[in-house]
C-alpha cells in the first residue's frame, strides 16, 4: 500500500505508533487519500456531541504515560467546528467501525490567508 510523505518522516517509535493506528483502517494511510476516494455526503458520519469529546480529550488516559490527558483546551477546536472554521468535510468510511474525516479549516486569526487542509 503506498505511503504518504508523512509516514515516511516519521521515525522509530512514532511509526510504530503510527502503523498501530492504521490497522484500523485496514492498512490504509489516511494521509496518502485522494480527494476523489473521500465522499461529500456525510451524513453516514456519527453524531458527535461536546460530551463525546470531553470523554475522549479530557477523561481518557495517555497512551504514553497512563496519565489522565486533561486536554481542555483542544475542545476549543469542536468550538471552531461549530463556528463555520471547517469547510469542504469530506469523508471516508474504513470499515464499521473507522472513519476519515478531512476538511479545510480556515485560520482562526489570518482570515485572508489560505485555508489548510
Amino acid at each position: 500500500m503506498s505511503r504518504s510523505e508523512y509516514y515516511s518522516s516519521l521515525s522509530g517509535d512514532i511509526k510504530l505508533r503510527c502503523d498501530e493506528k492504521m490497522k484500523l483502517t485496514d492498512g490504509v494511510d489516511p494521509y496518502a487519500l485522494r480527494i476523489d476516494e473521500l465522499s461529500e455526503d456525510v451524513s453516514f458520519l456519527p453524531a458527535v456531541k461536546i460530551v463525546d469529546l470531553m470523554n475522549y480529550l479530557v477523561l481518557t488516559h495517555c497512551f504514553y504515560t497512563g496519565q489522565q490527558m486533561k486536554a481542555y483546551k483542544s475542545l476549543q477546536a469542536f468550538k471552531y467546528y461549530e463556528a463555520g472554521y471547517v469547510q469542504q468535510t469530506m469523508a471516508k468510511m474504513m470499515n464499521t467501525n473507522c472513519y476519515v474525516v478531512m476538511g479545510k479549516v480556515m485560520h482562526s486569526q489570518r482570515r485572508n490567508d489560505k485555508p489548510l487542509q
